[in-house]
């Protein structure tokens, strides 16, 4: 906003702030399009999804006063889409008092939803990778040493599981030790999110300022050509989607970085659904900057 930067990939809970502050989407990340046909098609977005431990008894209907893990505040499949289905059902903001504790990146200090995060301090329950438990894999890491439910998407048990993530906390975990919770009250396995999921989360994009929406989308589309998932040794070579340091630039798993076409306005890109659930939850929200643009456009 300050044009200190030109641009930056934001998940779609922060597209939306992004937006009220008069930034613009540019391009979106995709994660499965194969790659002929990659830049020029968006995907529709990934599954947010609730997990728990296979040996639980726990359901979407009686989570009520356990322990939760969180991506970060704000961000939209580890709280918009949890947050704002459980606003629907208990009609306050206390989320803090519903759990017994958590993790939730970005909360007040002094939260319950802060006592669960791992730090090391001062960067506890802060929303950055400094903290631990932070982001999909930190959210995961969250339920598997702490919490009760972890609230992330459809690929990160999978991408942590079997040998996958080579880390000591992960390399001894199986798929089916995790289960899916269904908003119907049934749990799956974890493959079966097409069939058990929260709600459908549109896919992390680029915004930048309206002026420089052209120029961006340019740039990033040139360097994806030289240093995108064409790259195959990344150990001796810059990759732009991958980084020793987690989803650093962009989510790792990011094949390419794909044009919108018309969905140009964060109303578009998020679509209709989305932006009323994020709208409603807004009444919890904490973020003084959405606070800030907001009052600024009425």
């Amino acid at each position: 906003m300050n044009g200190e930067a030109d641009a930056m990939s934001l998940d779609g809970g922060f597209v939306y702030i992004a937006g009220m502050c008069g930034l613009v989407p540019v391009l979106a990340e995709n994660y499965n399009t194969p790659k002929p046909n990659c830049e020029n098609t968006a995907e529709e977005g990934y599954f947010a999804v609730a997990v728990v431990k296979s040996s639980s008894d726990l359901t979407w209907d009686n989570l009520k006063g356990k322990k939760s893990c969180h991506t970060a505040v704000g961000r939209t499949a580890g709280w918009n889409i949890p947050m704002g289905l459980l606003y629907s059902k208990i009609n306050h903001c206390r989320f803090d008092e519903f759990f017994s504790g958590g993790c939730a990146p970005g909360s007040e200090k002094n939260s319950s939803l802060c006592k669960l995060c791992m730090g090391p301090s001062p960067n506890l329950c802060e929303p950055n990778n400094k903290e631990g438990y932070y982001g999909y894999t930190g959210a995961f890491r969250c339920l598997v040493e702490k919490g009760d439910v972890a609230f992330v998407k459809h690929q990160t048990v999978l991408q942590n599981t079997e040998g996958k993530n080579p880390d000591a906390w992960a390399k001894n975990l199986n798929k089916e030790d995790y289960k899916l919770l269904c908003l119907d009250g049934s749990r799956k396995s974890v493959q079966e999110f097409a069939n058990c999921h929260l709600a459908r989360a549109p896919n992390h994009a680029v915004v930048a300022r309206k002026d420089k929406a052209d120029c961006v989308q340019t740039l990033l589309l040139d360097q994806q050509r030289m240093f995108g998932s064409s790259v195959t040794d990344c150990s001796s070579n810059f990759c732009l989607f991958e980084s020793k340091t987690k989803d650093l630039l962009f989510r790792d798993d990011t094949v390419c970085l794909a044009k919108l076409h018309d969905r140009n306005t964060y109303e578009k890109y998020l679509g209709e659904e989305y932006v009323k659930a994020v709208t409603n939850l807004r009444k919890c929200s904490t973020s003084p900057l959405l606070e800030a643009c907001t009052f600024h456009r009425a």
